[in-house]
C-alpha cells in the first residue's frame, strides 16, 4: 500500500502475503450400509462376525472406522446408544473387500443381536447395518468337545503313540496324531486344555491335559515353572473341588519337543520349589512294561526338562531333529500370505496375545496390535514389526 501527507511525500509499505482458509469440507456423503452382517464358528463365549466393507462415500472408496455394538436385545436405531460397543474392532478395507471379526467375551446359551455402522475421514457416519443373531452353544454337561489353547507344559499339543518297532537304545519315536479334546464344566467354568488348576484344599498346581476321553493333570514342582511358560501365571490358576481334581489322572511323563526321549519323573523326589529327579525310559518295551500310557507324555520345553536332575542317563543320546525356522520373513501391516495366517495360528493360542482369532492371512490392525503384545512380553522395541529380533523369539517360543 501508498501513503501520503499533506506535503504530498509518498511512502510504500513492505510487501505482505497471506493465505486464506481452506473452506470446509464438502464431503457430506456417508459409507453405505452395511446389509450383510452375518455370524458363524459360534462357540460358547465367542462368534465370528462376516460382511462386506462398504465405501467412504457409498460405496466407493474405503470407510475410515467401524462400530460393533451388541447386546442381548434387539438393537434398533433407538436402542443403539446403549448396546454394548466392542472393541478392537478391524480397520476397514476397500469397499467389497470380506471382513472378519471375532466377537470374544460371551456368555454361554446366551441369545445375541449384533450390528454396525461405518465412519469416514469427514466423520460422516453411515445407517444401521442390518441385525444379526445368534444363540452361542451351551456348556457340555460332562465331557464333549471344546477344549483348546494351551501351550508350554503340553496343551494343545499331539500325542506321541510309539512306532511298531523302536529305536534300539532310545525311547521310540512318536508318531504325531492329534489329540481329541473335551472340556468339563465346573460351577460354570469349564476347564479346558492347557488350563492349570488348584484343588480348594490344597497348594499344588497342576496343568491340563485331555486325550480322547482320558483327562491328566500334571503337578508343576514348584514356581520356577511359570518362568519357563510365560504365557501362564499364578492369576490364572482356577479353583475346583478336590473331588474334581481327583478325576485327574496324574502323569510324571514328559519328553521335549524336538527330543526323542521320554523320561519319567519320580515323584519319590518332588519336592515343592527344589524340582525332582527324572529318568530316561529308552525302550518302548520298558515303557510299557511299567505300565506306562503313551498319551499321558507332556510335551514340555528344553528349560523345563534340564530343571529336573538326570538320573541313569549313560547311553547314546539321540540328536534333535533339526527344525526349520516357522517364521522367515519381515511382516509388518500390509503382509500377506501363508507366513501371516502362521503367526495368527500362532498368537491365537493365547488369548492374552491375540483375542480376535482372526485368521485371514491379512496383517491387519489386530494383527499389528498383538506384535506388539509379543514385543513387549519379551522387551522387543514395539514397533508393531516382524523384523529379525522378533522373529527370532517368534522361532523360539513358536517352533514348528
Amino acid at each position: 500500500m501508498k501513503s501520503s501527507d499533506t506535503a504530498g511525500n509518498l511512502a510504500i509499505s513492505g510487501d505482505q502475503t497471506f493465505t486464506t482458509l481452506t473452506p470446509p469440507s464438502t464431503d457430506t456423503t456417508a459409507p453405505s450400509a452395511v446389509t450383510n452382517v452375518s455370524a458363524g464358528s459360534i462357540t460358547q463365549t465367542s462368534a465370528v462376525l462376516a460382511w462386506t466393507a462398504p465405501g467412504d462415500d457409498g460405496s466407493v472408496g474405503t470407510a475410515a472406522s467401524y462400530d460393533i455394538r451388541f447386546g442381548t436385545a434387539a438393537i434398533t436405531d433407538s436402542t443403539w446408544v446403549g448396546a454394548t460397543a466392542a472393541t478392537g474392532e478391524p480397520t476397514p478395507a476397500q469397499s467389497g473387500s470380506a471382513e472378519a471379526f471375532t466377537l470374544s467375551g460371551l456368555s454361554p446359551a446366551t441369545t445375541y443381536w449384533v450390528a454396525l455402522k461405518s465412519q469416514d475421514e469427514a466423520g460422516n457416519i453411515s445407517a444401521l447395518s442390518n441385525v444379526a443373531q445368534f444363540t452361542t452353544n451351551s456348556p457340555p454337561a460332562d465331557g464333549g468337545g471344546g477344549g483348546g489353547g494351551g501351550g508350554g507344559g503340553g496343551g494343545g499339543v499331539t500325542t506321541p503313540v510309539p512306532t511298531p518297532t523302536p529305536t534300539a537304545g532310545a525311547t521310540p519315536t512318536p508318531t504325531p496324531t492329534t489329540s481329541a479334546t473335551s472340556a468339563r464344566t465346573i460351577t460354570g467354568d469349564p476347564i479346558n486344555e492347557g488350563d492349570i488348576i488348584r484343588a480348594t484344599n490344597d497348594f499344588k498346581v497342576y496343568l491340563v491335559k485331555y486325550v480322547r476321553n482320558e483327562r491328566y493333570r500334571r503337578w508343576f514342582v514348584g514356581p520356577q515353572m511359570f518362568n519357563f511358560y510365560l504365557h501362564l501365571g499364578f492369576s490364572k490358576v482356577k479353583l475346583v473341588s478336590p473331588e474334581t481334581l481327583a478325576t485327574f489322572e496324574e502323569s510324571w511323563l514328559i519328553r521335549a519337543a524336538g527330543d526323542e526321549r521320554v523320561f519319567w519323573i519320580d515323584p519319590a523326589t518332588a519336592v515343592a520349589g527344589q524340582g525332582a529327579t527324572r529318568r530316561w525310559i529308552k525302550t518302548a518295551t520298558e515303557f510299557t512294561g511299567a505300565g506306562h500310557k503313551w498319551q499321558a507324555v507332556y510335551v514340555v520345553n528344553a528349560a523345563e526338562r534340564d530343571f529336573y536332575t538326570a538320573i541313569g542317563e549313560a547311553g547314546p543320546t539321540p540328536t534333535p531333529t533339526a527344525v526349520s525356522p516357522r517364521f522367515t520373513q519381515t511382516l509388518r501391516l500390509g503382509s500377506r500370505g501363508n507366513e501371516v495366517r502362521l503367526l495368527q495360528e500362532a498368537f491365537a493360542s493365547d488369548p492374552e496375545l491375540y483375542p480376535e482369532r482372526i485368521f485371514s492371512g491379512f496383517f491387519g490392525s489386530a494383527t499389528n496390535r498383538a506384535v506388539k503384545r509379543f514385543q513387549a512380553r519379551y522387551g522387543i522395541k514395539q514397533d508393531g514389526i516382524v523384523g529379525p529380533e522378533t522373529r527370532a523369539k517368534l522361532n523360539e517360543a513358536f517352533p514348528s
